[in-house]
């Protein structure tokens, strides 16, 4: 294994876990709003 291969495997590990919670900060209120869009959501009837 080259030297340049280690290097490009190595920054994707880097790079993985800052995605995954990248990726999950956009997904989640988006996945959250089209929820709420078809249920009565309120303070007192949280769902």
């Amino acid at each position: 294994m080259s030297l340049k291969s280690r290097e490009r495997k190595l920054g994707i590990y880097f790079f993985l876990p800052s995605g995954i919670v990248i990726v999950g900060i956009i997904i989640y209120p988006l996945l959250f709003s089209l929820v709420t869009s078809f249920t009565t959501y309120g303070f007192l009837n949280p769902f």
